[in-house]
C-alpha cells in the first residue's frame, strides 16, 4: 500500500547559510592536526616530531599541549604526561580524554599511597579526581570510562557516598548498560549510599545480561549480600 503526496512551499524558505570566514591555521594547529594524523597512521616517531616543534617554539595553546599529554601518556611517559595535560586542563582545554587521563594519573597516586582507613581514600585524594570526572563527563564524546572510573573512585572512598554521586554513576550505567563492569560499580556504589531498590535493579540487569559463569556469579553473590529492596519491603523511601 502505498500514498503519494507532495508539498510544495509558496515561497522559498531555504535559508541560505552564513558565509564561513576562512583563517590560515596557527603553528599550533598544524602541529597538532598533522601529529594526531601520523598517530592514526601508526607514524610516532614523526607525530612526536609535529607534536613537539611548535611547543619548543614557543606554543602554549590549550589543544596542543593535551595532544602532547595524550601523546606521552599512550607512550608510557607518566610524567611528561602529566606536565603537559596538568597544563592544558588549567588553561580549560575542551577535551574530555585530557581529563580522563589526568583523573587516572591521580587515582594511580592515591592507589599507590591510600590515606584513607583500611587501604582507602582519603577526602583530599578523592576530590581532585571526580573533580577532572565531572568536568570530562560534560564534554562531548560521553565515555564509559569516565563513568567506569568514577565509581571506582567512590567504591575507594573512605567517605559514603552521597546519592548525587551515586545518580552519577547510575546515568553512566543507563548511557552504557552493555558495559557490566560499570553496572557491577554501580551496584555497589548505590549499596553504600543506601539505594537498595538502584542497587537491585542494577544487580537485576547484570545477572540478565551477563554470561552464565564467574561473571554472573558475582552479581548472584551482590544480590545475596543486598538489603532487601524498600519496594519489597514496603518501607519508606528516605528522601
Amino acid at each position: 500500500v502505498y500514498e503519494h503526496k507532495e508539498f510544495r512551499a509558496k515561497q522559498d524558505v531555504i535559508i541560505p547559510p552564513a558565509a564561513i570566514a576562512l583563517r590560515a591555521a596557527t603553528q599550533s594547529e598544524i602541529g597538532r592536526i598533522k601529529g594526531e594524523a601520523l598517530v592514526l597512521a601508526g607514524h610516532k616517531t614523526a607525530a612526536r616530531t609535529e607534536l613537539i616543534a611548535p611547543y619548543i617554539r614557543g606554543e602554549r595553546d590549550p589543544y596542543l599541549l593535551a595532544a602532547l599529554g595524550l601523546y606521552e601518556r599512550a607512550g608510557g611517559d607518566a610524567e611528561r604526561a602529566r606536565k603537559f595535560l596538568e597544563a592544558a586542563v588549567g588553561a580549560k582545554v575542551i577535551r574530555s580524554e585530557a581529563y580522563l587521563e589526568l583523573a587516572r594519573l591521580r587515582y594511580a597516586d592515591a592507589d599507590a599511597k591510600p590515606a584513607g582507613a583500611e587501604n582507602s581514600f582519603s577526602k583530599e585524594q578523592v576530590a581532585p579526581i571526580v573533580d577532572l570526572l565531572l568536568t570530562a563527563r560534560k564534554q562531548p564524546p560521553p565515555q564509559s570510562a569516565v563513568y567506569e572510573l568514577l565509581a571506582d573512585t567512590l567504591t575507594r572512598s573512605a567517605a559514603t557516598p552521597s546519592r548525587d554521586e551515586a545518580a552519577l554513576v547510575v546515568e553512566g550505567a543507563r548511557l552504557f548498560p552493555s558495559r557490566l563492569k560499570l553496572i557491577y560499580q554501580g551496584a555497589v556504589v548505590c549499596a553504600k549510599a543506601d539505594l537498595p531498590d538502584a542497587a537491585h535493579s542494577l544487580v537485576d540487569h547484570g545477572i540478565k545480561y551477563s554470561p552464565e559463569g564467574a561473571t554472573r556469579g558475582r552479581f548472584e553473590e551482590l544480590k545475596q549480600a543486598l538489603p532487601p529492596a524498600l519496594a519489597a519491603t514496603g518501607a519508606p523511601v528516605k528522601k
